[in-house]
């Protein structure tokens, strides 16, 4: 059996936990915006280029971010409201489909 021998004055390496949280960032990366996050501008572009715009405002990019939240919130929450109706603790396709349905905006056939 060999013992351990450690010089006197000899620097002891940190403990594996020390040296984590030493230099350890936070947690938490989110980073808080002003403008609300759902689509991304090129996706408000793509969808402008097929309906024939040239050019578009940097106006365009909130706004179009601002509709699309509003839409998809309302729809969500229509569609949570029904499976909640049918006493179901999950949402299915043929909730969607009837809040669509009742928005005229019949998608799915």
């Amino acid at each position: 059996m060999r013992s351990q021998v450690r010089r006197i004055g000899a620097e002891v390496p940190p403990r594996r936990s020390d040296r984590i949280h030493a230099d350890a960032k936070p947690s938490s990366s989110i980073v808080h915006t002003d403008h609300p996050v759902g689509i991304t501008a090129s996706s408000i572009r793509r969808i402008a280029r097929r309906a024939g715009v040239l050019t578009i405002s940097n106006d365009v990019y909130l706004e179009g971010t601002r509709c699309y939240d509003n839409v998809i919130g309302t729809l969500v929450h229509e569609v949570c409201i029904n499976a909640k109706h049918a006493r179901r603790a999950s949402v299915s396709m043929d909730d969607v489909r009837a809040v669509l349905r009742e928005r005229d905006l019949v998608v799915f056939k």
